[in-house]
This record gives C-alpha cells, sequence and structure tokens, in this order.
C-alpha cells in the first residue's frame, strides 16, 4: 500500500490511541482530491477535526485564494486555506449539505479542529513514527 493510503490510516489509529476521543469519520464525495480536507471526522462532543494527511517527504502544499480582493497562496495549515476549502465544499455540495453544515456551525462554535498528521518513511520505505499536531488557527 503507497506511504500516501498508510498516514491516512495510522492517523486513524494515533488520534485515538494519543487523544482517546471517540469520533467517527465523516464520508465527504467531492470529485478529486483536490479542493477538500484528506479526512474529517466528528467527536462525540461536537467537535469537528478536519485532517490534512501527508506521507513519506510530502510537504504542506498551498492553494491560491482571496484575502481581501487580492489573491494570495495559502498554505496548508493557515486560516485562509482551510476557510478555502470549507469555501469549496459550500460551492460543490451546497450549504445544506449536512457535513458542510456541521463544519460551519463547528466553526461557529469554536469546535472546529484543524489536525496534520506526518508519516515518515525511510528510504527503504519503513514506517517511522507518525507526528500528529494540530494547526494554531482560530
Amino acid at each position: 500500500e503507497p506511504a500516501e493510503f498508510r498516514s491516512e490510516h495510522i492517523m486513524e489509529a494515533k488520534g485515538i490511541i494519543e487523544n482517546q476521543v471517540p469520533y467517527k469519520k465523516l464520508d465527504v464525495h467531492i470529485p478529486g482530491k483536490q479542493g477538500q480536507f484528506d479526512r474529517i471526522y466528528e467527536g462525540y462532543d461536537g467537535t469537528i477535526y478536519v485532517v490534512e494527511c501527508k506521507g513519506g517527504a510530502s510537504t504542506l502544499g498551498g492553494r491560491m485564494v482571496d484575502v481581501n480582493g487580492k489573491t494570495e497562496v495559502a498554505q496548508q495549515g493557515s486560516k485562509e486555506y482551510r476557510d478555502s476549502i470549507i469555501e469549496n465544499m459550500i460551492n460543490k455540495l451546497g450549504a445544506d449539505n449536512a457535513i458542510v453544515d456541521k463544519i460551519l456551525d463547528a466553526r461557529v462554535m469554536n469546535k472546529l479542529k484543524y489536525v496534520y498528521i506526518q508519516q515518515p518513511v525511510t528510504n527503504l520505505d519503513v514506517l517511522e513514527n507518525p507526528v500528529l499536531k494540530q494547526f494554531d488557527i482560530q
């Protein structure tokens, strides 16, 4: 299995073990991989976790976003990037989509967490300890 997919599975296991937060995965079906979060989870307390997963030597990406009428590159992990992805979800799925609605509600209630999982892999394709952190944005 490619490292890209392994990192997504390891995030689930690591999140449960480290945080011991019971949650369920929310499946979003937007065509293609761009313009969406890698994973979305809902904690039983209503917290929504949007997740960026990176495998191997992959680094955080970016996307063009509008900031006060000016086009800029926003990096994954920034508030601008997160909000741009949410806006894309609204445009593709509609504001009345149940998952979009949960994300928007969580953002208003300060219960939206933006999380990053990095699964390092050695040159011999051996998995190292994964890194899980929360981006520091509001």
